[in-house]
Parts: structure tokens; sequence; C-alpha cells
């Protein structure tokens, strides 16, 4: 997972692939912002179960934050190409209640928490939106061989 501080940007890249993009903003008294513009710096801090475990844990949320501030988060899912090499739309299997997308073709699982419900949309491409003081992304790489 990589953190782009000058663009209020975090990316998940697995096997080589992009597989999710998020952006942030800041909200304060209702006008959308830069986390710069608003004073605040964004903290990306990541967690493994450890050196054999496969699940990684990334917490993200802004430092300098004034009370009453929040985060907007947009990150998009986009599709893989297909194991074969083809760029044949990926099927993702989306579980809106728990926040979660698993890839077959892939075999991993994202998990995105909140302490705020988020909404999915799937055109064009695979998005969850969301507002609240921070993110939490949970993502299982070979889910099925593992989990």
């Amino acid at each position: 997972m990589t953190a782009d501080l000058r663009k209020d940007k975090v990316t998940l890249q697995y096997a080589g692939l992009t597989i999710l993009t998020a952006t942030l903003k800041l909200e304060r008294n209702g006008v959308l912002m830069s986390l710069k513009e608003g004073g605040a710096r964004l903290l990306a801090v990541s967690k493994s179960d450890g050196w054999d475990q496969v699940t990684q844990a990334v917490r993200i949320g802004a430092v300098a934050m004034q009370p009453g501030d929040v985060l907007r988060l947009k990150a998009l899912i986009p599709a893989a190409p297909a194991v074969d090499g083809a760029t044949a739309p990926e099927a993702f299997t989306i579980d809106p209640e728990s926040a979660t997308v698993y890839c077959p073709s892939r075999d991993f699982q994202i998990t995105l928490g909140s302490s705020e419900p988020l909404e999915w949309t799937t055109e064009p491409k695979l998005c969850v939106e969301g507002a609240a003081t921070e993110f939490l992304v949970t993502f299982k790489p070979r889910y099925s061989h593992f989990h």
C-alpha cells in the first residue's frame, strides 16, 4: 500500500496490479477542500498479523483535523485483467452490508470499514464512497487458500 501525501491518495497494489485507489477530501462546515488547504495531513498506518499471516489492515485518517471535520473518501476498485491476460471485466462478488469485495480470479478480498455507512456503485467502475473521521481497509490476498 502506498500513500501519496501531496495528492491525498492511497493506492493498494497486489501482484503488480492496482486493485484500489482511494482519494480523500476534507469537509469543513459543508465545504470540500484538500487536506493541505484544511491544514491537515493524510495518515495511513499499516498493520499485518505477523510474518506468516497474509491479512493487512490499513487505517486511513488525517492529522490536525478540527472538531466537526470529516474525511470524504472515494475508492475505486478497477477491474483487473483476467488471469489469462485478457482484459475482460472482472466478476466481483460484493457484499454491501459488510462492505466487502471478493475477486475470484485474483483470489483477494478487500473490506472497507468506517463508523458511518458507505455507498457502493458499480457503474462505470466499482466505487465506494463515504464520510467519516477515519477508514479501515482490510486486505486478504489468497483468500480462499488461507481464510
